[in-house]
């Protein structure tokens, strides 16, 4: 018979596809996971891109209380938040009885929307700024 020469930096022979079936099975997982790694790391730069795009446009959530009974206040409120300068979007989130929750899409921070709400005057309603933390504010609605 023919005598089989190995050559320089061949893997033996498995006898089969058996060994190259785990070869191959074992680059799929690593080409997979650096897949998975680089997709991970491409959302991220995406996402980093478009907040920069965004500037300091954040968008926060408003929670308001006091909302039992005074309709037409929240809505003249939401009139008025609506015709600041530095909202992008309102929308409303939730209702209850007694509370509204919106998403404002705000050219600025948390604290900055706080202070132009502050801001806002009305002979129909009143507001009282309760608390602003991370992405949220929350107002009290009052009766003027």
């Amino acid at each position: 018979g023919c005598a089989q020469r190995k050559l320089p930096g061949t893997f033996p022979s498995a006898r089969g596809n058996g060994f190259w079936a785990g070869v191959r099975q074992a680059g799929r997982k690593v080409l997979a996971s650096a897949g998975s790694a680089a997709a991970d790391d491409l959302e991220r730069q995406i996402l980093a891109g478009w907040q920069q795009g965004q500037g300091a446009r954040s968008l926060i959530t408003l929670v308001i209380d006091g909302i039992n009974g005074q309709i037409v206040g929240l809505v003249r409120l939401r009139t008025a938040i609506a015709a600041l300068p530095e909202v992008k979007e309102l929308r409303l989130k939730e209702m209850t009885g007694d509370q509204s929750v919106l998403v404002v899409n705000y050219d600025g921070t948390p604290r900055a929307l706080a202070d132009a709400l502050s801001q806002i005057r009305s002979t129909d309603f009143g507001i009282d700024l309760e608390s602003v933390a991370d992405d949220t504010v929350r107002l009290l609605l009052r009766q003027p």
